[in-house]
């Protein structure tokens, strides 16, 4: 899972001198400056429209963006693009449509504070822009809060969606026959009043991977994710905790579809019924694999009602309130009548039972520990994991890499201005990587060298006259 770039709604103080008043037809570029946005405004079918970072957009009360042509909001990392409220009065959104939506870009961009019926922050039809480092926030309607897909197949990336409100899908609403790839998002603090407090699947199909979706609400089921009468989706590599269902699923509510459910962690989420992990209701074949559903409370981590072909797999059940399944289990889930390759006691799916072993779970760290019983636990028929190893369960393989020798008998000779680092040579060794870090305790993953030496010594020339540096030396055999 890669690193998340968040960015947070700032307070704004505004130049009268600066603003410039906009309504109607757009084209052309918006430049880095304040806009007051009296009443609708749209780009033409035809036209393309370019907004440069730092703008900032302020919409009077229900006035709405449409776009029927091409835009491209271009924030950046340092400045983004800021389509807000003005002087906290609700606007209507930005609705993207078929003419235009092709060829539509955001990124880096802040979408707060639209209220509407649907889709009050995005409101996606027949398009399928791209959206990409975008915060969006504080947005509410009746369905998608934060973001409605209606027959739109957009690609999400990188994306911060938190504290909005609806009552279906208060993150993100999916319906008619949309596409979404959702990659790489955080879904958090958003509340729906019945179902889907992130996310909402509907007669649709998603396919989410490496998102964090925690903190959630759903008054009904599904705090996490609500997925109906949806084919084909796929939940790849998420982590799903700590989010309140008020009736059933309180991570996952699986209602009439199939999804597949791999490398995921369900953990610590909450539901007053039934299924406080996973709720799977009359689904087909819904399958689940390489997954840990853990520490979940409830009535059970995953309830079945229905769904006599409900695949479960290859994955880690342990410490949910209420007992691990509940409902109508499939025969031999559950029942220990095997060992798998680790020497683990497990069901004839070659589920287990056992504490997973994460570094700092209530940290938000899902890491395995070395000696977790995840490790190597994984569908072997699944694609071996970066280290070549059989697939680990869970998010985030355990890396068994060898590792090089670290020498351990460095010493240190200051000789003038010059730090003379020497060690005992290492018989096999072709050379060394010296590592150096500001910081007593470091870890070299990821690191490039400081040098590269062949002989069991390094001069850090002037070092004396510089700051102070901790060393790692490290073997390379051929």
């Amino acid at each position: 899972m890669k690193t998340i770039i968040i960015i947070l709604l700032p307070l704004f103080t505004i130049s009268a001198a600066a603003q410039i008043h906009l309504s109607g037809p757009l084209s052309g570029v918006l430049q880095d400056t304040t806009y007051i946005v009296d009443n609708d405004i749209w780009v033409p079918a035809g036209n393309y429209l370019i907004i440069e970072a730092g703008a900032v957009l302020l919409f009077e009360n229900e006035v709405e963006f449409e776009i029927f042509g091409g835009l491209h909001a271009a924030g950046t990392e340092n400045d983004s693009v800021k389509f807000i409220g003005y002087s906290g009065l609700y606007w209507a959104g930005i609705e993207f449509h078929e003419t235009g939506g092709d060829s539509a870009i955001m990124e880096y961009c802040i979408i707060s504070d639209a209220a509407s019926g649907d889709g009050s922050g995005l409101y996606l039809r027949l398009s399928n822009p791209i959206i990409s480092h975008c915060a969006i926030t504080g947005d509410s309607a009746l369905n998608g809060g934060g973001i409605l897909c209606e027959n739109a197949s957009p690609l999400i990336q990188d994306c911060f969606i938190y504290g909005n409100s609806a009552l279906h899908g208060a993150g993100i609403a999916c319906l008619r026959n949309s596409h979404p790839i959702i990659e790489n998002c955080v879904f958090t603090d958003n509340n729906a009043e019945y179902l889907g407090g992130a996310v909402y699947i509907y007669d649709a199909q998603i396919t989410l991977i490496d998102c964090e979706i925690y903190d959630n609400h759903s008054g009904d089921d599904g705090a996490g994710i609500f997925i109906g009468h949806s084919e084909g989706s796929l939940i790849s590599r998420c982590i799903i905790h700590s989010n309140w269902s008020g009736n059933a699923g309180g991570g996952i509510y699986v209602y009439y579809s199939d999804p597949l459910i791999e490398n995921c962690v369900i953990s610590c989420n909450n539901a007053i019924g039934l299924g406080s992990g996973i709720h799977i209701y009359t689904s087909d074949y819904p399958a689940i694999v390489n997954t840990i559903v853990e520490c979940n409370n409830g009535m059970s981590g995953v309830n079945i009602f229905d769904s006599d072909n409900t695949s479960i797999t290859y994955s880690d059940f342990f410490n949910n309130q209420g007992g691990e399944f509940s409902g109508h289990i499939p025969p031999r889930l559950g029942v220990i009548s095997n060992i798998n390759v680790n020497g683990d006691s497990c069901d004839y799916y070659y589920n287990i039972f056992a504490e997973p072993l994460f570094i700092e779970p209530y940290g938000g760290d899902y890491h395995l520990q070395a000696g977790s019983p995840c490790i190597d636990a994984g569908d072997p028929a699944s694609p071996l994991d970066p280290d070549s190893t059989i697939a680990d369960m869970g998010v985030y393989y355990y890396d068994q890499t060898p590792q090089p020798p670290v020498i351990d008998d460095l010493v240190i000779i200051v000789e003038g201005n010059d730090i003379i680092i020497r060690w005992s040579p290492f018989t096999v060794a072709v050379g060394y990587n010296v590592y150096r870090s500001i910081e007593p305790y470091f870890s070299t993953s990821g690191m490039t060298p400081a040098a590269v030496v062949t002989l069991p010594e390094y001069v850090e020339e002037n070092g004396v006259a510089g700051e102070s540096f901790f060393y790692i030396v490290t073997t390379i055999v051929d």
